[in-house]
């Protein structure tokens, strides 16, 4: 919504009832729309909705890649910072309002060890909320 119909957002057109992510968004918050983790009736129900959502951490990878950064994490971090700061770049993602929010290379091997530790019976009962 916010790169399509910013509009709406800004105009409050929207009720935006509850944010879904795995992590509460400083923006929305600021517009007064709570995480639904706060509507959950126990820690299961939550553990459920981070196997479904906690995906979202990964849904456009971006990777950097040459024989130093490869060396050294904290080259290619900044490189990937540099870059997102150039004038250039920031003016079309203001443009296309978009967000980047750029995790390390550990913080993503934390969520998806943390998927795969995930017990089979959360897993399944996932499963079964996004079934259609």
């Amino acid at each position: 919504m916010k790169s399509q119909k910013p509009d709406w957002i800004r105009d409050r057109k929207l009720n935006l009832l509850a944010q879904l992510g795995p992590n509460e968004n400083a923006e929305l918050t600021g517009l007064g729309v709570p995480p639904i983790w706060r509507y959950m009736r126990n820690d299961e129900a939550r553990k459920v909705h981070e196997m479904v959502v906690g995906q979202q951490a990964f849904t456009r990878p971006l990777f950097h890649v040459d024989e130093r950064a490869a060396r050294d994490h904290r080259h290619a971090a900044r490189g990937f910072r540099r870059h997102h700061a150039r004038p250039a770049i920031s003016r079309r993602r203001r443009e296309m309002r978009i967000d980047i929010s750029p995790l390390p290379g550990a913080r993503v091997q934390e969520l998806v060890a943390k998927l795969y530790a995930t017990p089979p019976e959360i897993v399944e009962r996932a499963r079964a909320a996004i079934r259609p």
